[in-house]
């Protein structure tokens, strides 16, 4: 998968009863060269701008991108783990979201899960985040499973803070049971000043950050936003802010 932070690709091979255990075994990160992430940003730009999702050439192109990115992630990680691919269950394919409308009733997800299995010969899954949407979720439904995962050894109840492009935050009760929602902006918002402001892309170590001061008044502008009162579940696209 690849968040909203737009950074790049993230493949992980695990080991998992689907439940309540798994083991990592290996992890490959796949970087996106910034003519991509250009790419990446327009084609955000153009279906945040629609009330559904709709055929275009250029996010198309930015899908067919993608692939070959997912692509080469899937085939280094199969080399750094000397796994071949016949071991494989099941590829999850989480795509890149490009827009995200919970509160329309939909969400957006480039990226060819039928490429990715007639390449590798490995089923693959897709469309989680469109069958959270379409049974009532928030479209997020893969982080809190592996959470609970994670933690199933740990005294309960635990919370567990996710800070990506979006920061979002799972609650596990005594009883197993997930509560999670997204609760505000987290790296995103951060990039983008520092590619627009600096010749960074990232503020790497928070340097940047460390010596600045809180603009209280622009804090309190942003707390004032209605998404902090809704009641939870909720969700956040990279734009709402």
């Amino acid at each position: 998968m690849s968040g909203t932070s737009r950074d790049g690709v993230d493949a992980a091979l695990i080991k998992t009863d689907g439940r309540n255990a798994v083991e990592s075994i290996a992890f490959q990160f796949e970087p996106y060269p910034e003519n991509l992430k250009a790419v990446i940003s327009d084609a955000c730009d153009i279906a945040m701008a629609s009330k559904q999702p709709f055929a275009s050439r250029a996010i198309d192109y930015c899908e067919k991108l993608l692939d070959e990115r997912h692509l080469a992630a899937s085939e280094a990680l199969l080399t750094r783990s000397g796994v071949s691919a016949n071991e494989i269950a099941a590829i999850g394919l989480h795509g890149h979201t490009i827009a995200h409308r919970a509160d329309l009733g939909w969400t957006w997800q480039i990226g060819n899960p039928a490429f990715l299995a007639n390449q590798l010969n490995i089923p693959v899954m897709s469309n989680m985040r469109n069958f959270d949407v379409m049974f009532g979720g928030q479209g997020a439904p893969l982080i809190p499973v592996f959470h609970r995962a994670l933690f199933a050894d740990t005294s309960q109840p635990v919370a567990v803070l996710n800070l990506g492009g979006v920061a979002n935050l799972t609650f596990i009760g005594t009883d197993g049971a997930l509560h999670a929602f997204d609760c505000g902006m987290a790296s995103a918002l951060i990039d983008d000043w520092m590619s627009r402001k600096t010749n960074y892309p990232f503020d790497e170590g928070g340097k940047f950050a460390a010596n600045g001061t809180v603009d209280q008044q622009a804090l309190h502008a942003m707390l004032d936003h209605p998404f902090f009162s809704a009641s939870v579940p909720k969700s956040l696209d990279r734009k709402d802010f």
